[in-house]
């Protein structure tokens, strides 16, 4: 696989978690916290309006998750450049890796949290971030 193809999927998985990250930000403001708060009604069946996300704690929160999700986003889109081209194998590897941790982390911490069902829109943004690697995967394992 070309540099030039698993950069565009790094930077595609790269935009994805940002957008998720800014969405996640914006919503500390309460007039624009409508597509978290639905996400996050869904996640804790049965809805209840996502009380908890209107404190003042659960704005900080958010403020601060968005916050880590966009500098996630920027790193890996920084990393599909120069570092993805001395090293696709290393960066490819450390993306995996990432979002390896993030997915058990956030899937423990969800049954934790009482909302279980976050974990099946974990494992469908997991296949989005991970699938693009894959080919790159196979074509380096074919190499060695």
């Amino acid at each position: 696989m070309s540099s030039l193809t698993l950069s565009t999927r790094l930077r595609i998985s790269a935009a994805i978690i940002g957008g998720f990250g800014v969405l996640t930000a914006l919503a500390a403001l309460p007039a624009l916290s409508g597509l978290i708060h639905l996400f996050v009604d869904i996640v804790t069946w049965p809805r209840n309006g996502a009380g908890g996300l209107v404190t003042p704690e659960g704005r900080l929160v958010l403020a601060i998750a968005g916050g880590i999700t966009c500098g996630w986003a920027v790193t890996l889109w920084q990393l599909s450049g120069a570092a993805l081209r001395a090293a696709p194998r290393a960066v490819v590897g450390a993306a995996m890796t990432g979002f390896t941790a993030w997915l058990i982390l956030d899937s423990t911490a969800s049954v934790m949290a009482g909302a279980p069902l976050n974990i099946v829109g974990n494992l469908a943004f997991y296949a989005v971030l991970v699938a693009p690697l894959l080919p790159a995967l196979r074509t380096d394992a074919a190499r060695t």
